[in-house]
């Protein structure tokens, strides 16, 4: 059997069978977006309000204004996405179900772009995952340049956050890289080279935006688990441990497989939101925990590991 065998009733059940799975993962996946949206607008909210009353602090004050509108814009691409692929799901089972080919093969053609709605639809895709792969980033480059540790080389003392930061600021750039190539694909195949068109870009962008989501989660919960552990060891505190079960829940999902529909990794903006609520929760935190022990962090990491 060929890999695209419309012929085959089998094949053609089973992709559409793929693509409701999909749909399903992604109106699932969009109404966590939804509430992960209310509580870190909620948090932003109450930020502005409190600076713009007490004027201690005007920076913050705008960094908070533009962190909320950044967090509405992520939010836009992702219902715009989802508005999208909704629309197509109407075309291919309802508006052309007696498409020659049937809705199998609508679905499978617009894989390769050639419909409209499908372009408009992997620019705010693309967009809305490197907003919040950004904001993954920017948070992890935060935690880690906190840590003190550094190395030796050629005589030069390089920071270890440095050297941390190496692999997940190449997938980050890998995955940018693929997503413009996946963009420019399905606008105007006609301006990539030959070699780049009839590549699978849809595929390569999910595989590496997948690794990347999944490496930066696992180094900023790592960081996390292991600042948490020696605060504890310093103070015999347990607090912080609600703030290792919030970040479970950072970055990718299970929702990103390539072929059950391109809708199956839909929205990634909760791991955005997440990177804004955590930072606002952890930083509070370490706030309350310099106060209570009168320490700042080099000390806390120095008195924690020995």
């Amino acid at each position: 059997m060929r890999l695209l065998d419309f012929s085959d009733p089998d094949f053609v059940q089973q992709s559409e069978g793929y693509w409701f799975l999909g749909i399903i993962l992604a109106g699932v996946d969009y109404g966590i977006n939804i509430t992960l949206l209310v509580i870190c607008a909620n948090f932003l909210r109450r930020r502005i309000l409190e600076h713009r009353r007490d004027r201690l602090d005007p920076g913050q004050y705008r960094w908070d204004v533009i962190s909320l509108c950044y967090v509405l814009v992520m939010f836009g691409f992702a219902t715009s996405s989802m508005v999208l692929e909704i629309r197509v799901t109407e075309d291919a089972f309802v508006e052309l179900r007696d498409l020659p080919g049937g809705p199998s093969f609508y679905l499978c053609k617009r894989v390769f772009g050639r419909i409209t709605t499908l372009r408009a639809g992997y620019v705010t895709l693309v967009l809305c995952h490197c907003c919040a792969e950004g904001l993954l980033m920017w948070r992890c480059l935060i935690i880690y340049r906190s840590t003190t540790g550094c190395f030796c080389l050629y005589g030069h003392r390089i920071p270890l956050w440095s050297l941390v930061m190496i692999f997940p600021s190449g997938l980050f750039v890998a995955s940018s890289v693929a997503g413009t190539i996946l963009i420019i694909q399905v606008l105007d195949s006609s301006k990539l080279p030959p070699i780049l068109v009839s590549a699978p870009w849809i595929v390569i962008w999910g595989a590496i935006a997948v690794a990347s989501s999944w490496t930066l989660t696992g180094l900023i919960i790592g960081r996390i688990i292991a600042f948490c552990y020696g605060a504890r060891k310093t103070t015999g505190s347990k607090s912080c441990i609600d703030v290792v079960i919030r970040l479970v829940f950072h970055g990718g999902s299970p929702r990103k497989v390539p072929f059950i529909g391109d809708d199956a990794f839909l929205v990634d903006a909760d791991s955005g939101y997440l990177a804004f609520i955590n930072n606002i929760s952890y930083n509070e935190r370490q706030d309350r925990f310099k106060r209570r022990t009168n320490l700042n962090e080099p000390q806390i990491y120095r008195r924690s590991y020995g």
